[in-house]
């Protein structure tokens, strides 16, 4: 089984629309043999910590 790391930016996790059509195509990876991890890469809300 393949391994998959999908990385989704803010702007497509705050968009309704284009965050279905992600899901929609993602969920189709298992199907094909792969095993999926979604990652938010985080944006604005990052901030380093000294």
């Amino acid at each position: 089984m393949k391994k998959v790391v999908v990385k989704i930016g803010g702007s497509l996790a705050i968009d309704e629309a284009k965050l279905a059509d992600f899901v929609a195509a993602v969920s189709k990876l298992p199907a094909m043999g792969c095993q999926v991890a979604v990652v938010h890469g985080g944006g604005k809300d990052i901030r380093l910590l000294s």
